[in-house]
């Protein structure tokens, strides 16, 4: 009986630490609405944001093959049609990496696409990890900010994920010494640190980790209830995040955030359900897809909107010329 009364008790604390979450700032910011592209800022109209039926829909199947790269502006546009999951682009934006099932075998290849000739290339397999992998053992892939590597997550087992370093121009794997659990990894725009997504010490949920280039000297930068999904600001100075808090007895709080290499500094952008697009230029700015605060409860899981903020949790901008058609096109 005090075993069931200490669980309940848990269950209720983390309710209303969500109910807290949730009545957080940016609950009641006035939003400049733009109406055109001839109103678009020099660092956000030649910036190119990509979107697939992941990013604007949630609760979509990973692997999709309906994408479109877009500048801000409208000015750039390309179709690419790739089937795969977990795309990312070359700091130039000449390059797609992803990944991809092959066949029924559940062995992974990692792919690069370039995107003004169309050409798909086969980089590696899971094969090619040293050690071995466990099914679907590679995940993540992105690229060093010089193109010449590839970092990935390795699933040795179902519960143990490490880190490996593809070359490109040595055509090799190696794996980094990185300790505990990391996925989602990435360089930072210098690459000299790589961000992950790690085990929490104290809470559960999966946490912010940085770490240097080499895997060593890693740093748990969130340690409380929750799931995070981590980006580097193109600057290199500041970690963009999205955390979700769940319970027994809500709907999920979600809320997009902001902080310094340190894990300081912490800045509520905006609550309620978000995914990331790009940045503008020079990094100060964050461009995100909005889903309906009710999102919930309504199911209707298509994005609203996009919308533009500062770093710093000000200027909260909609751009309103990607309307319901353009959305719904890209759903």
């Amino acid at each position: 009986m005090k075993i069931l009364f200490r669980y309940i008790s848990v269950c209720l604390v983390i309710t209303l630490v969500g109910c807290n979450l949730n009545n957080r700032v940016n609950q009641n910011v006035p939003v400049e609405i733009i109406h055109s592209i001839d109103e678009l800022p020099s660092t956000l109209s030649s910036q190119k944001a990509f979107f697939t039926s992941t990013e604007l829909t949630l609760y979509n199947s990973d692997e999709v093959d309906d994408n479109l790269l877009l500048s801000l502006d409208q000015t750039y546009s390309k179709i690419l049609n790739i089937r795969g999951n977990r795309m990312r682009f070359s700091l130039d934006w000449a390059y797609l990496i992803y990944y991809s099932l092959v066949g029924d075998s559940g062995d992974v290849a990692v792919k690069m696409f370039e995107i003004e000739t169309g050409k798909t290339h086969v980089l590696f397999t899971s094969d090619d990890v040293p050690g071995g992998v466990a099914y679907g053992g590679i995940d993540d892939p992105s690229f060093s900010p010089d193109g010449k590597s590839v970092l990935f997550q390795i699933n040795f087992t179902e519960t143990t994920f490490g880190l490996g370093l593809y070359s490109l121009e040595e055509d090799t794997v190696t794996l980094l010494g990185a300790e505990g659990f990391n996925s989602r990894p990435q360089f930072s725009p210098t690459g000299d640190k790589i961000l992950s997504i790690c085990e929490g010490k104290k809470a559960n949920g999966f946490q912010i980790c940085i770490m240097d280039s080499d895997g060593s000297n890693r740093k748990r930068l969130t340690d409380v209830e929750g799931y995070h999904e981590a980006w580097f600001s193109p600057d290199g100075q500041h970690i963009v995040y999205e955390h979700t808090l769940t319970s027994f007895f809500r709907d999920p709080v979600v809320g997009l955030y902001a902080m310094d290499l340190s894990g300081e500094n912490v800045v509520n952008l905006v609550d309620g359900e978000t995914h990331l697009l790009t940045f503008s230029s020079d990094g100060k700015d964050v461009v995100f897809c909005k889903f309906p605060e009710d999102v919930y409860k309504t199911e209707t899981f298509i994005c609203e909107g996009i919308y533009v903020i500062g770093i710093d949790g000000a200027n909260l901008r909609k751009l309103a010329y990607f309307d319901e058609e353009f959305l719904s096109k890209w759903k």
